[in-house]
């Protein structure tokens, strides 16, 4: 699904240890044209261990593609060119995107939210999410151009309902229609 062509917006559920990140980063990879030296995707996750392990799995993947790979959780030397997938925790993408030279999105095709319970439950990473989807270079495109939205984590609310169509207003409010 994250490869069809139009490209959807996508919403998984599976338990830890299933392959996941395999799944996501698999499928975005797939995405990423590698003449284009912009960046292409984004990945987004709510902690810097996270960050890192994801980091590890696309490095994997992407050796010797000429893919480039950049992660926002560790150090950045200053001038380093845009990479074709970026890692980053919330914080750390939504202080890229912001200043005097913010970084660019006209070439993105996804951003990938892993975890996506915690951003849609918690208000502070719920705000910093619908900021980044409200950027300007993703919110103004047309329907050929839209960026795929995709979403995993191992859990989201079941037991409390309210908590439940809460996060499902909030998912639709930055995906709009997911399958």
């Amino acid at each position: 699904m994250i490869i069809s062509d139009p490209p959807k917006n996508l919403i998984a559920q599976a338990k830890n240890g299933a392959g996941k990140t395999g799944s996501f980063a698999i499928g975005s990879v797939l995405r990423v044209d590698p003449t284009d030296p912009a960046t292409q995707v984004i990945v987004i996750v709510n902690t810097r261990e996270l960050c890192n392990q994801i980091h590890e799995v696309y490095h994997q993947i992407v050796k010797d593609t000429g893919i480039t790979l950049q992660n926002l959780c560790s150090a950045i030397p200053k001038n380093e060119p845009p990479a074709n997938i970026i890692i980053s925790t919330h914080g750390k993408m939504s202080g890229a995107l912001k200043g005097r030279k913010p970084m660019s999105l006209k070439s993105l095709k996804c951003i990938v939210v892993d975890e996506a319970d915690v951003f849609f439950i918690d208000e502070k990473n719920f705000n910093e999410l619908r900021a980044i989807a409200n950027n300007k270079e993703i919110k103004g495109r047309g329907e050929k151009d839209k960026v795929q939205w995709i979403l995993f984590s191992a859990t989201y609310p079941t037991e409390d309902a309210g908590a439940y169509e809460a996060m499902l207003k909030r998912q639709s409010e930055i995906v709009g229609v997911a399958q």
